[in-house]
């Protein structure tokens, strides 16, 4: 079972025995690091799981996330900040493919997604996400893709959503070749993002290179280029 053991600075553990073995166990990167338990003893069989984050500058833990995943998809989730008291709690909904629609909070902001039939590979993918908030669309990205098999999927930062929990659907099949972020509140905001990609000889990323450009009404503001190393391992380390 190969999995994700180096995504840049961030180093993923795994469950290495039990019914949730091969699972995100623990996940360390800069200022902290995350853990994670599963629990499905209840009446209905429903997995219930808990994801902590601890500061290491002292605070201790940070954040706590909850996750309530029926017939393997989330379907809801509360996450608690410790230094703000804030909660945010989300309700997700799927589309006949079981592909993500739409990640609402409890006071109506939302994050939608749609999806576009790619007939080379008989699937959907994602097309595009829309933030509103206070029933106003605030900002929209728009994905494009190659033709390079998306071997091994992880989850975007959008909604609540964990990227190293399967539990959303997935996204895309196909690796994304480019990314453009509108953001609508003032002043207009454009982010254009080009990816390229070294693959291994099991076709996973090994490095993937971003090309960043920033433009704000219209006048580029920063262009920067990103390197991020992927490492995989089938003899992972685990708790």
């Amino acid at each position: 079972m190969t999995r994700l053991v180096k995504d840049g600075g961030i180093t993923p553990q795994y469950v290495k025995s039990g019914k949730f073995f091969g699972r995100v166990s623990r996940v360390d990167e800069y200022g902290g690091y995350a853990t994670y338990a599963y629990d499905d003893n209840n009446p209905a069989g429903n997995l219930w799981i808990t994801k902590k984050w601890y500061n290491t500058n002292g605070n201790g833990l940070g954040k706590e996330y909850k996750f309530l995943v029926v017939n393997g998809r989330c379907i809801s989730s509360t996450s608690k900040d410790f230094v703000t008291n804030d909660v945010l709690n989300y309700i997700y909904t799927y589309n006949a493919q079981g592909q993500l629609e739409e990640a609402k909070l409890s006071n109506g902001n939302a994050y939608k997604y749609s999806y576009k039939f790619y007939p080379a590979t008989n699937s959907y993918q994602l097309d595009k996400l829309i933030i509103v908030f206070e029933c106003n669309l605030i900002g929209e990205a728009a994905f494009k893709y190659n033709a390079l098999a998306n071997k091994y999927s992880i989850g975007n930062n959008y909604g609540n959503i964990e990227k190293y929990l399967p539990i959303f659907g997935k996204f895309n099949d196909l690796l994304v070749d480019a990314t453009e972020e509108f953001q609508y509140s003032p002043p207009d905001v454009i982010s254009t993002s080009k990816f390229t990609y070294t693959l291994d000889s099991d076709g996973l990323p090994t490095n993937i290179m971003t090309l960043h450009d920033t433009k704000e009404n219209g006048v580029s503001k920063k262009v920067e280029t990103e390197n991020r190393i992927y490492k995989y391992s089938d003899n992972w380390q685990g708790i």
